[in-house]
C-alpha cells in the first residue's frame, strides 16, 4: 500500500508505503473496510468550517464508497506503474475537498487483469499477482503518528470484511472531538497560563537569526523555495542514535540541535554581535497526557504541535576543522540539554497559549518568532519486505511536498529522519529555504556545516572515552554477532538456544524477574493462563503451528532472562523456538468427571512455574472435551506480557491460525526494540526529582502487612467481585464529565479512603499500574512486550477540604507525574528514603479485550465461544477495574496475609463509596475518615508507656506508673494528650489524663466507646 497525507494550503510529508495483494482486496470489500475506519476515526468525515475549525458529520457510505477506485495495471513494465501511481497520486490529492468533508482517497492497483470482484474466504488464487493501495488522507486529518493507526486499522476493517457484511471496529478511547475540548479547557486552565512568563522570556532573550529579512506571505511560497536532500553515513548516525547519547545523558534530537547551533555560528561567523543563541521552531508529537488516563494511542488526527526553543551551545568560535578533543563540544552539548530540559510539558502550552487562548495569544503573536523549522521524526517506519500490507517499493514515485501556492512558515525548515539500510541506519535531512531570502549555496554550506557538526560530536565522544576503555555492562539493544564472545558462549548454553539479540529490561521486568528468582519452591504468581472455549472441528496441528509462528513473529515472546557475568539482567532473545504442547484427551469422561478433570487440569497449569532462562516462557495446553468441543489455554510468564499484548497475541494467533502460521498475509509486526531505546533515552535524573517532589513531607508507608515477607507466596489470591449497576456506573461517569476527573482518579480515592479505614493514616500511599505506552512512539499500540510499570500514588487527606476539591487536587497531582511514569519502582522508593511505600495496588484494565478484535473468529466453521483470564498479584491486597457501562470491580486479598472477613470488608466499603461519593461532592471530606484502629490491650499498654516516656523524657515507664509521680504537671498532661491524639487519633481531654494517671488507666478510658 503507498499512502500519502496532503492538502491545499497544508504540506506534504513523507508517505507511509505498504503494499496489498489485489486479488484479496476487493473494491466493495475495500470500500466497506474504509467504511468501517471513517466509523471510528472521527477525522476522515471531518468539514473545515470559515472559522478554521472543523466539524464531525456522521458517515457517508455513498460518499466513502465513491472515494475508492480500481486502476487495472496488468501488463505495465515497473516504470510504467510508477509513472501510474504517480498520476494517481496527483489525481487523488486534488480530489480532496475539506471544505466539503472529503478527506481520504483509497486507489487500488489491480495487477490481475480479471479481478474485478474478491474471492471468496479461500483467498487469492494461486499465483495471482501483487499491485498496489494508494491511500491519500488530507494532512488536516493525519499526522505520523496517526499514519501506522489508519493503516492497521484499515488491514483489520478489510480482514473483517471478508467475514461479515459491515465491519466494526472498536471505539477510540479518546475520539478527536473530546481531545479538542480537552486542549480548549487546558488552556485556560492555571497550568498552562503559569508558563505565559516562561514563554515570553524565551521569545525576547536576545538570538540570532538565521536570515536578516522577514518572510513575506506572497513572495516567500513554496514555489519559489529551494531544495536540498542529504544523507549521513551509517558510520556517523550510529554513534548519534546510541554512544553520544549514552555518553552524556541526553537524547538524540538534542544531539542534533546542538550541532544545527553549532552550524548557524559558524555559518554567520562574520555576525559576532548577534551570539550563539539560535531560536528555533521544534515540531512535536502533541500526544501529551493532560490526565492519567488520557490515551491518544488509538487517535487518528493531526496532533502535532509546534513551540519555540532557545538552543545555545555557548561555542562563538567553533571551528569544523579544528580538535574533536576540545571539552567545549561536551560542555556545549550538555548546556543544551539542561535547556531543552526546563521547557515544560514538552511545549504543549506554548500552542495553548498562543492560539487557544484569546487573553494570552496576542501578547505572544507580538513577540519574535523563530525563523527556523526543525523536525525530527525518529527511525522511519515500514519498510519494503515484499509481503502482503508491507512497505511498497514505489515510494519515490509519489509526489511529495506542500502546495506550490502555500506560505512558507520559516525562512528555513530541516526535517530529519533516520532510515534503515543494508549497512545500517542513516540520517537522511530534507531542507527547505525561502529562496529570497538565502541563496542556493548559502543554505548548502548550512547543511553541510550541521553534517560537520554531527561528526564532531560524534568525533569528541569517541575521543573522550578512555583509551580501551570497555563498560562491563554493554550498550543494549545488542545483536549476537556484536556480543562478547565467552559471555554469549555462557548465555547460549544457559538457555540451550543459539541466541540472537540481547535486549534490557523494563523497569517492572526487573521486578518481576526478582519474584520469579525469589524462591523456586514457592508459587509463581506471575503466571499468566488465557483459555479460549472453542466449539467446532478443531485441527490441533494447525493450532500448533500457529503458536510456533507466534513465537517467530514476535522475537519479544521468544526472550529468556538471565544475568551477565557484570550481575545486570538481560532478555536473551534466540534465534528460534518452538511453543511446548500439551494435549489431554478427556472426551472419554463422563459429564461431571470431565468437567472436575479439566478444572484440575488447569488448576496445575497456573501452579506450573516457569523457568527465566528456559524459553520459551509460554506453553499451549488443548483439552479435548469431544469431537468439536475443546478447551485451549495459553499460559505465558508476566515477563512476556501485559494486558495489552495479551489481546495482541491472541488476534495474532487466531490470525496465524486462519492462515495456516503464514504471517506474509498480516502486516508486519511493530519492533518492540523500538520502546526500549525510547525508554534508555529518557531523563532518569529529571524523573527522580519530580519523585522526591511528590513524595517529599511523607512520614511513613501504608502498609497493611508491616513486617510481613510479601515476596513469598503460599497461596493463590482469593477474588471479592464488586459490580455497580448501569445507573451507579453512570453517576461516576458524570461526576468525572462535570469536574474535568477522571474515572481513574475516582476509583483512586475510593480506594485511598478503604485503606484510610483500615490503618487511620492521613497521608495515604498504594501501587498503581500505569500503560508504559508512549503515545508519541508510532506504532506502540502494536508492540508485543511488556510496557507496563508500578508506581506510587499518594493520597494526602484534609479533613476540611470537600469532596469536589479533593478529587481535583488528586487529579492534577497525578498529571504533573505523567511523564515519569516510566522511572523503576526502587528508584523512586529510594528517593522517598523510607523502603517499601505500599503493598496494596491498584489495577485499571484500560486496553482492548481480547474478545473486541473484529474478525477474531476462526475460520473453518470454529466459534469461540468463551475467553478467559487467570492473573494474580503479590500485593496481599488488590483492587481490579473493568471500565464499562457497568464498572466490574474484584478485589483480591492474599489468604496467608489478609483473611476472608476483612477481603469482604474491604470490597463492601469500596462499593459503599463509590455509591455515595457522587451526591457528597460538596460536603468535606472528614465525613468519609475514620479515626485509626485501635490496637489490641496489650499494645496499646505499651505504646501508652512509650508516650507517657516520650513526654515526661524519663527511662522506662511502667504500666502502673502514675505519671505525675513522675513529674508530670498541667504543661504535661496537656502535651500527653496532644501525643496521644497525634499517634493513636483519638480525642482525648487533659482531665482524662488527670484522672486516669497510669498508662494501663488511660488504655482502659480510650477502649470505651466515646
Amino acid at each position: 500500500m503507498l499512502a500519502a497525507r496532503t492538502g491545499r494550503r497544508h504540506r506534504r510529508l513523507p508517505p507511509v508505503d505498504t503494499a496489498a495483494r489485489p486479488p484479496a482486496l476487493g473494491l466493495d470489500r475495500l470500500a466497506r473496510a474504509l467504511e468501517a475506519v471513517a466509523e471510528r476515526h472521527q477525522a476522515l468525515r471531518a468539514r473545515l468550517q470559515d472559522d478554521g475549525s472543523l466539524a464531525v458529520d456522521p458517515v457517508r457510505p455513498e460518499a466513502l464508497r465513491a472515494a475508492v477506485r480500481r486502476i487495472g495495471t496488468s501488463g505495465l513494465t515497473p516504470g510504467a506503474l510508477c509513472d501510474r501511481i504517480a498520476a494517481a497520486a496527483e489525481e487523488d490529492a486534488d480530489s480532496l475537498a475539506p471544505r466539503q468533508g472529503a478527506m481520504v482517497r483509497l486507489s487500488w492497483f489491480d495487477a490481475d487483469a480479471d479481478a474485478d470482484t474478491a474471492p471468496g474466504p479461500g483467498g487469492p488464487a494461486t499465483g495471482a499477482r501483487q499491485g498496489r493501495l494508494l491511500v491519500t488522507v488530507h494532512h488536516l486529518a493525519v499526522d505520523a503518528v496517526s499514519w501506522h493507526i489508519l493503516l492497521t486499522d484499515l488491514y483489520t476493517a478489510w480482514e473483517s470484511a471478508g467475514r461479515v457484511a459491515a465491519p466494526r471496529l472498536d471505539a477510540v478511547p479518546l475520539p478527536l472531538d473530546a481531545w479538542s475540548r480537552a486542549l480548549r479547557a487546558e488552556a485556560a486552565a492555571p497550568a498552562a497560563l503559569a508558563e505565559l512568563p516562561y514563554w515570553q522570556r524565551l521569545l525576547r532573550a536576545p538570538h540570532a537569526t538565521v536570515a536578516g529579512a522577514r518572510l513575506s506571505p506572497s513572495k516567500d511560497i513554496h514555489a519559489t523555495a529551494g531544495e536540498l536532500r542529504l544523507t549521513l553515513p551509517a558510520e556517523t548516525t550510529a554513534p548519534l542514535l546510541t554512544t553520544v547519547p549514552a555518553a552524556f545523558g541526553t537524547r538524540t534530537h538534542e544531539v542534533l540541535l546542538t550541532a544545527l547551533a553549532l552550524a548557524h555560528t559558524a555559518w554567520r561567523r562574520s555576525d559576532t554581535g548577534s551570539g550563539t543563541a539560535l531560536l528555533v521552531d521544534v515540531e512535536g508529537h502533541g500526544r501529551e497526557q493532560l490526565a492519567d488516563d488520557t490515551d491518544l494511542s488509538a487517535t487518528v488526527g493531526w496532533l502535532t504541535t509546534l513551540h519555540p526553543v532557545r538552543v545555545d551551545p555557548g561555542i562563538p568560535d567553533w571551528d569544523p576543522e579544528g580538535d574533536p578533543a576540545d571539552l567545549r563540544l561536551g560542555d556545549a552539548l550538555r548546556r543544551v540539554a539542561a535547556e531543552l530540559a526546563r521547557v515544560p510539558r514538552r511545549g504543549l502550552g506554548f500552542g495553548l497559549l498562543r492560539h487557544l487562548n484569546p487573553d494570552t495569544a496576542p501578547a505572544l503573536a507580538a513577540l519574535p518568532a523563530p525563523r527556523i523549522g526543525f523536525n525530527y521524526l525518529g527511525r522511519a517506519g515500514a519498510q519494503d519486505t515484499g509481503a502482503d500490507w508491507s512497505a511498497a517499493p514505489e515510494a519515490d514515485a509519489l509526489p511529495l511536498g506542500a502546495d506550490p501556492r502555500m506560505p512558507m512558515a520559516h525562512a528555513v525548515e530541516v526535517n530529519a529522519v533516520v532510515e534503515e539500510h543494508e549497512d545500517g541506519p542513516r540520517l537522511s535531512a530534507h531542507w527547505l529555504w525561502a529562496g529570497r531570502l538565502l541563496t542556493a549555496e548559502e543554505a548548502d554550506e548550512l547543511a553541510r556545516l550541521w553534517f560537520a557538526a554531527l561528526g564532531a560530536l560524534v568525533a569528541h565522544t569517541a575521543a573522550a572515552a578512555p583509551a580501551g576503555a570497555a563498560s562491563a555492562t554493554p550498550v543494549l539493544p545488542q545483536d549476537a554477532a556484536d556480543a562478547d564472545p565467552g559471555e554469549l558462549a555462557r548465555l547460549t548454553a544457559r538457555t540451550g538456544l543459539p541466541v540472537a539479540r540481547l535486549l534490557p529490561l523494563t523497569p517492572l521486568q526487573e521486578g518481576l524477574l526478582f519474584h520469579a528468582r525469589y524462591d523456586i519452591r514457592d508459587l509463581d504468581v506471575y503466571n499468566v493462563q488465557i483459555t479460549l472455549a472453542v466449539e467446532g472441528p478443531l485441527h490441533a496441528e494447525r493450532f500448533r503451528t500457529a503458536c510456533d509462528a507466534l513465537l517467530r513473529r514476535h522475537p519479544a515472546l521468544r526472550a529468556a532472562f538471565l544475568q551477565l557475568r557484570s550481575g545486570d539482567p538481560v532478555q536473551v532473545v534466540p534465534r528460534e523456538a518452538a511453543m511446548p504442547w500439551t494435549v489431554h484427551d478427556l472426551s472419554g469422561l463422563g459429564e461431571e468427571e470431565r468437567r472436575e478433570r479439566a478444572g484440575a487440569v488447569l488448576e496445575a497449569d497456573r501452579r506450573r512455574r516457569f523457568d527465566p532462562a528456559r524459553p520459551p516462557l509460554m506453553r499451549c495446553t488443548l483439552l479435548v472435551h469431544g469431537e468439536e468441543r475443546h478447551t485451549l489455554a495459553l499460559s505465558m510468564h508476566h515477563l512476556l506480557v501485559d494486558g495489552w499484548t495479551t489481546s495482541l497475541v491472541l488476534r495474532d494467533l487466531l490470525a496465524l491460525f486462519d492462515h495456516d502460521g503464514d504471517d506474509t498475509a498480516l502486516p508486519p509486526p511493530a519492533d518492540y526494540t523500538a520502546y526500549l531505546r525510547w525508554l534508555a533515552d529518557q531523563d532518569a535524573e529529571e524523573a527522580r526529582t519530580a519523585w522526591s517532589g511528590a513524595l517529599a513531607g511523607l512520614r511513613q508507608p501504608t502498609l497493611l502487612c508491616p513486617g510481613a515477607d510479601t515476596a513469598r507466596v503460599a497461596a493463590l489470591p482469593e477474588r471479592v467481585p464488586v459490580d455497580l449497576t448501569e445507573a451507579e456506573t453512570a453517576a461516576l461517569l458524570d461526576v468525572s464529565r462535570r469536574h474535568g476527573v477522571t474515572l481513574n482518579t475516582l476509583l483512586r480515592v475510593a480506594w485511598a479512603l478503604c485503606l484510610q479505614r483500615r490503618t487511620g493514616h492521613r497521608d495515604i500511599t498504594f501501587g498503581a499500574t500505569v500503560s508504559g505506552r508512549p503515545a508519541e512512539l508510532p506504532g506502540v499500540e502494536e508492540m508485543v512486550g511488556l510496557f507496563i510499570n508500578t508506581v506510587p500514588v499518594r493520597v494526602r487527606f484534609d479533613p476540611a477540604e470537600p469532596v469536589a476539591g479533593l478529587l481535583e487536587r488528586i487529579q492534577g497531582e497525578h498529571a504533573e507525574l505523567l511523564p515519569y511514569h516510566h522511572l523503576a519502582l526502587p528508584e523512586i522508593q529510594r528517593a522517598a528514603g523510607l523502603g517499601p511505600l505500599f503493598d496494596s495496588c491498584v489495577v485499571v484494565e484500560n486496553y482492548p479485550t481480547a474478545a473486541s478484535h473484529p474478525g477474531e473468529e476462526p475460520d473453518d466453521g470454529l466459534r469461540l465461544s468463551g475467553v478467559s483470564g487467570h492473573d494474580a498479584y503479590h500485593y496481599p491486597l488488590k483492587l481490579m477495574a473493568a471500565p464499562g457501562t457497568e464498572l466490574h470491580l474484584e478485589v483480591s486479598h492474599r489468604p496467608d496475609l489478609v483473611d476472608a472477613g476483612t477481603g469482604r470488608a474491604v470490597a463492601a466499603d469500596l462499593r459503599e463509596l463509590l455509591t455515595e461519593l457522587p451526591g457528597a461532592l460538596a460536603v468535606p471530606t472528614e465525613r468519609f475518615l475514620r479515626p485509626a484502629p485501635g490496637p489490641a490491650p496489650g499494645q496499646l499498654v505499651e505504646r501508652l508507656r512509650e508516650l507517657v516516656a516520650e513526654v515526661l523524657r524519663t527511662g522506662p515507664v511502667r504500666a502502673d506508673d502514675d505519671v505525675f509521680d513522675l513529674g508530670c504537671d498541667s504543661l504535661g498532661a496537656l502535651r500527653l494528650a496532644g501525643r496521644i491524639e497525634a499517634e493513636l487519633d483519638r480525642a482525648v481531654d487533659v482531665a482524662t489524663v488527670f484522672r486516669c494517671r497510669t498508662a494501663r488507666a488511660l488504655a482502659a478510658a480510650l477502649a470505651r466507646p466515646a
